[in-house]
């Protein structure tokens, strides 16, 4: 009888664990949705279903060097306008646990909040995803640029935002329709992007990180994300997400800011500090529309010895002869780059950028064929405010003395989530924007 007992209650058990496994289901204002683990499978609005349920659980408790912690079986809540969903880890609660929080926003849209634990530490981030996407549809990601992914291009990519993952959303475009994703996300916190072509469709895999260094986190909030359909083609989500941008983080036109001359601009020539070569070039194109942008200008040579920006000699006289022609000079400077062998570093060492991962300095090596001797450079965060002050100060240091009218700031989109931590308050995305507003502020006239 007890040998019976025991049988009969593993079956409930192993039932049990069954039936808490399929998909829970939600219904937020008019879309009706199907959960797996962390995982949108089902999104059903405007009388369409948008996704294809591929059986697969792509959220996660991330953990860096110590392996993903996957999710056991969830349950549902009500607060208020919300509709909660939490699912602990697959090994247990005490290991941790992924809550999101659903709501109705606009049309066919949800609102998707969340937080999560690891009692353990080492809390990277969370991760949440949606699948599949039709395979026939294109994947449009503002990043690198500009991406679009379809059946014949590469099966995975990944980027983090704001480095390669250049805004935070993405869209999955049909014919004449489509779904899109964003992050109301003010408080600019490090998330990533992934994108996963199968033979099912496509799968989106979304990771709100925590600030480096993880070892001591238990705790992530995920932000706030919104998942929407639209009629139409990719400008209609990106001009809501511009829209809401302009609003909530301080865009302003380009036109409102630095000289007016650089509205007039239409050519941008790369050149050596080359006197005869303007002559030539003003034969050629209206100078007074152009900029002529040289990297090679320093007496040290292409990203040697940073911060040190004296030029060669006769630099002011080229700078000279190109605004009597008529031209714009701009010259090639780095916002990060600090060189191992320039005084400075001894300083600056300190604030020199620690990968999250690996624990190691990051470094700019020349990747071509050997120089002699090597470039290299640290990379130094700028959310040091000595740091912020010293680039400032050699900066008008070079409009000053040789009356250039615009700056390259090389490498600005290298942003890491700083294994030093926040400095000063500050991650490396808030220190690079406190570098470009402290330049616009004392160089007003500068492109």
């Amino acid at each position: 009888m007890c040998q019976g007992g025991r049988e009969m209650h593993a079956i409930v058990l192993w039932i049990g664990v069954v039936l808490l496994q399929q998909p829970l289901s939600v219904t937020v204002g008019g879309v009706d949705l199907e959960w797996r683990a962390g995982t949108i499978t089902g999104f059903h609005a405007g009388g369409r279903q948008w996704l294809k349920d591929p059986g697969v659980d792509l959220g996660a408790i991330v953990r860096a060097g110590a392996g993903d912690l996957a999710l056991g079986p969830g349950t549902l809540a009500t607060e208020g306008e919300w509709t909660v969903l939490s699912w602990p880890a697959a090994e247990g609660r005490d290991r941790g646990r992924l809550t999101l929080r659903v709501k109705a926003g606009g049309p066919n849209e949800i609102i998707l909040e969340g937080d999560g634990d690891c009692p353990d530490g080492g809390l990277t981030g969370l991760r949440w995803g949606l699948a599949s996407l039709p395979a026939d549809w294109k994947i449009l990601v503002p990043g690198n640029s500009g991406l679009a992914f379809d059946a014949t291009g590469p099966t995975d990519w990944g980027g983090t935002w704001p480095m390669n993952w250049e805004v935070q959303f993405v869209v999955a475009q049909g014919p004449g329709h489509g779904l899109w994703v964003w992050a109301e996300d003010a408080a600019n916190r490090f998330k990533s992007l992934r994108v996963q072509r199968r033979a099912d469709g496509w799968r989106l895999l979304f990771t709100a990180e925590n600030f480096a260094p993880w070892t001591e986190k238990k705790e992530c909030e995920l932000g706030r994300w919104h998942v929407a359909t639209f009629e139409g083609d990719w400008r209609v989500p990106a001009r809501r997400y511009l829209d809401w941008a302009r609003t909530n983080r301080d865009l302003q036109p380009l036109e409102e800011h630095g000289p007016a001359w650089v509205k007039n601009i239409r050519c941008v020539a790369i050149c050596q500090p080359d006197t005869e070569f303007l002559e030539a070039l003003a034969r050629r194109v209206d100078a007074s529309q152009t900029l002529l942008y040289v990297p090679n200008w320093r007496r040290d040579g292409y990203d040697r010895n940073y911060p040190d920006y004296t030029a060669i000699d006769g630099f002011g006289d080229f700078v000279e002869a190109a605004h009597r022609l008529g031209f714009r000079v701009m010259v090639h400077v780095n916002y990060f780059g600090c060189d191992p062998k320039n005084p400075e570093y001894a300083r600056f060492e300190k604030y020199q950028v620690v990968d999250p991962y690996s624990g190691e300095k990051q470094w700019w090596v020349y990747p071509f064929p050997p120089e002699e001797p090597d470039i290299k450079f640290a990379y130094i965060n700028p959310a040091a405010a000595e740091w912020r002050s010293l680039i400032v100060e050699r900066f008008r240091e070079v409009v000053t003395h040789y009356r250039v009218d615009a700056l390259h700031l090389d490498q600005t989109l290298c942003i890491f989530n700083d294994r030093n931590g926040l400095i000063g308050g500050m991650s490396m995305i808030e220190g690079n924007l406190a570098l470009h507003r402290a330049l616009r502020e004392a160089l007003p006239d500068v492109a």
